[in-house]
Order: structure tokens, then C-alpha cells, then sequence
């Protein structure tokens, strides 16, 4: 991995490969089933790809009409980036920014009435109607209306209707597993039960949308018709004959996919690839994040030679340790401290990391690849194979979004054309 491969201008970074996003885009959605369009999960700083680096990306995909953040702070930046994408925020709160929210047409997630009640008040005094997505509660028991309060909220939306514009109903199921099969169809149950409710008052929205990984699998087999994705996890199987299966033809379909992790790429564990590829056998994600670094020092060390706070590595033979300015405070895990690896040449070679993992640094042993010298780029974790985020955070004794989104936000992140 030559020195001059890749950009000189800094010692550690994110990497963003916009061809890979892209693919992961239209794999998905030859996948939606009955959804028209298709909305991107980008909070957390885009699970650690960088907000603004994906909004772009985000940009050139015409199938992506909105963006989902979590928070009223994360919308802000969004709209600062002058996204054309519409902008949806999960877990609104009141705060000041609402009232800039309302005016700039941005969306909010409702959950409660006391959050719809705050809005509807803010909109009133504003003289503009708020933009809502309904949430339902069928069975995750965290956010949302249960079912026994819908007519209730029906009231309140006939009765607020001229400044509330109902832009979505969605849900969240809580299991979407394999063992849990009879669960996600209950909740999907309740929550098709409730839509009727709403359309017999005569409300309707413009988006239907539910989060299930497992679910998004059965989305192009007239199964489930699951329209939201929120983390990829394991597949599901489609039910025995035996079970009773909801199908399509009795219940409103969604028409909106929201997308959660599975636009970076990321398979959750080989349990995870091997069910999707069982449903769909032409199926391919790519990892979009890179984390690269350049060796900023190299030390020839004589045998006996202690690495690192504490001394846990002793070389055993005379030795060239690297060193590369990544640390535990840029989200490398300290767990990797002696068992992590990193790759340091084109052709994959994969060197061990060696000692503590300190706050900035690293150290890795090089005595084996003699033509590494002090500049030469380093990728650090990411892409597929043993620095894949699933197999690094299996390691490390991490889920691979917690390694993920603890990439921190301070590292640049650069959008790759290749």
C-alpha cells in the first residue's frame, strides 16, 4: 500500500467509498417490495461514517427521499448541509429548536401525547402545522401510542387538523428473530389493526413504515410486506404452514422503507449473511468505512524488549515496532490490546498490534515486512475479511455498531470516488 495511493494530507482518517454506498443503495432496494422510496437512518453521526459525509453521499441517490436523525440538534446540521432530502427526527424533545423545526418544514417522530400536545401548541403560536410521524407502540414497549389510545388520539388529530400535517404512521418491532417469528407477526397485526381505526376516522397519512432487519427480508415475497428497516440483524424464516401468516391482501402495505445500519454495508455476524443470502441468493452489500492511518515512527527493538504501558508485550526476538497515532480515544478498542491485527501492505498482509493500545498510539510489529517504512499507509479496521467491523467487534467482545459509532467524530472523513 504505497504512501502515494491515497491522500497525504493526514496521519489518521475515515475513508467513505461513495460506489459502495451506492451499491448498497440499489441492493436495497430491489429488496423494498411495495415501498416507493426509501429513507436513511443517519443518526449517530451516520453510525460513525460522518454526517455530512453521507448526507452528501445521500445527495446523489434519487431512490433516498429522507433522512432520519435522532435528535433536534442532528436535524440542524442536516439542514445546514442544504440537503434536498426531507428531514425526520426519531427522538424529538422540547427545546428551543422546535420552533425553527416547525417553520423549516422539518418532521418529527410523535410518541406521546404530552409531545403532540407541545408541538400542537408550538404550531398554534407559530401559525404553521407541524409535519408528524405517528408512532405506535404494538410490542416494543419504549416509544410510541398503544393501541387502546388510538381513538383517543384520533380525536385530537380531527380536532388540531389545521395545523398538523400527518406525513406517517410507523412502528418498531421488537423481535425479528428466528425464535420470535409469531411475535413480529403479532405486533405487525396490531399494528395493521390500528391503521383501519384511523382510516375509518378518515385520516390517512402519506408514508406507512415498520423497522424490522429480520422483516425486510420478506418484503419482496408477498410474506410480510415490511416496509422500515432499522438494524440489520438475523434473518427470519418464513412460518411453517401451520402458523397463521398475515398477508397482504387483508392489511394496508407499507410504502416507505426506512433504512437503518444495512446502508453501511454491515453484516451483523455470519449468521446474519447466511440467512439473507438464503432469501436472496444475488444479494451483496459492500462495506462503505474504511479507517486508515500512516506509521508516524518505526523502533528497532533488541530481543527482551518491553512494548507499552505495563510492559504486556516482550519482543522475542529482535524486532521493528511500528507506531501509528491511534488510540482507544479515537474509538480503537482497548480489548484489541496484543490480539487486534492491521493490514500494511496492498496485497493484505496483516501484522499484529502489540502492547496496550494506548489513548493516541498504537504499536505493531513489522519485523516481517522489512519494505514498511515510516509514512506507509496502514487500514486500521474496516472493508471484509479479518478487519471486517463484524469479526474486529467479535473479537474485541463488541456488537459492531458499538465499534462503529465509537469512531470518533474528531478523525477527517473523506468520500473515496473510486
Amino acid at each position: 500500500m504505497n504512501s502515494k495511493t491515497r491522500s497525504s494530507k493526514f496521519y489518521s482518517w475515515i475513508e467513505l467509498d461513495r460506489a459502495a454506498f451506492s451499491h448498497n443503495i440499489q441492493e436495497l432496494y430491489t429488496m423494498r417490495g411495495p415501498a416507493k422510496s426509501l429513507g436513511l437512518v443517519v443518526k449517530a453521526n451516520a453510525y460513525g461514517h460522518g454526517l455530512e459525509q453521507v448526507a452528501q453521499c445521500a445527495e446523489y441517490e434519487p431512490l433516498v427521499t429522507h433522512l432520519f436523525v435522532a435528535s433536534l440538534e442532528e436535524a440542524l446540521l442536516v439542514h445546514q448541509l442544504h440537503t434536498t432530502k426531507r428531514i425526520v427526527v426519531l427522538v424529538g424533545v422540547p427545546g428551543d429548536l422546535v420552533s425553527w423545526a416547525i417553520k423549516q418544514s422539518v418532521e418529527f417522530v410523535v410518541y406521546s401525547f404530552n409531545f403532540l400536545q407541545y408541538l400542537l401548541d408550538q404550531a398554534t403560536c407559530l401559525g404553521f402545522p407541524v409535519r408528524v410521524h405517528i408512532k405506535l407502540d404494538t410490542g416494543l414497549g419504549r416509544l410510541g401510542f398503544v393501541p387502546s389510545q388510538v381513538a383517543r388520539l384520533i380525536d385530537i388529530l380531527i380536532q388540531h387538523k389545521k395545523y398538523i400535517i400527518l406525513e406517517g404512521c410507523m412502528t418498531h418491532y421488537a423481535q425479528s428473530g428466528r425464535a420470535d417469528i409469531l411475535g413480529m407477526q403479532m405486533q405487525r397485526s396490531r399494528f395493521h389493526s390500528c391503521l383501519e381505526q384511523f382510516s375509518a376516522s378518515g385520516l390517512s397519512f402519506n408514508l406507512y413504515h415498520a423497522a424490522a432487519s429480520g422483516g425486510y427480508l420478506y418484503m419482496a415475497h408477498g410474506l410480510e410486506n415490511f416496509a422500515r428497516v432499522g438494524t440489520f440483524w438475523t434473518g427470519c424464516e418464513a412460518p411453517s404452514s401451520g402458523e397463521k401468516t398475515i398477508k397482504s391482501a387483508d392489511v394496508q402495505q407499507e410504502n416507505f422503507a426506512r433504512i437503518g445500519t444495512s446502508w453501511t454495508g454491515l453484516w451483523k455476524s455470519q449468521e446474519h449473511k447466511k440467512a439473507m443470502l438464503e432469501q436472496y441468493p444475488d444479494c451483496s452489500f459492500k462495506p462503505v468505512l474504511t479507517w486508515f492511518a500512516r506509521i508516524m515512527h518505526i523502533a528497532m527493538l533488541p530481543k527482551g524488549s518491553a512494548v507499552g504501558y505495563q510492559g504486556s508485550f516482550v519482543t522475542k526476538r529482535d524486532s521493528r515496532i511500528a507506531v501509528i497515532p491511534v488510540g482507544y480515544s479515537d474509538g480503537y478498542p482497548r480489548s484489541l490490546s496484543n490480539t487486534g491485527k492491521v493490514c500494511v501492505d496492498a496485497s493484505g498482509t496483516l501484522v499484529p498490534v502489540v502492547g496496550l493500545v494506548s489513548m493516541n498510539m498504537l504499536s505493531i510489529d513489522v519485523t516481517n515486512c522489512p519494505e514498511v517504512q515510516v509514512g506507509d499507509i496502514v487500514r486500521v479496521l474496516g472493508g471484509v475479511g479479518r478487519l471486517s467491523f463484524t469479526e474486529c467487534a467479535e473479537s474485541a467482545g463488541m456488537i459492531a455498531l458499538d465499534m462503529m459509532t465509537g469512531i470518533s467524530p474528531l478523525l477527517p472523513r473523506v468520500i473515496s470516488e473510486r
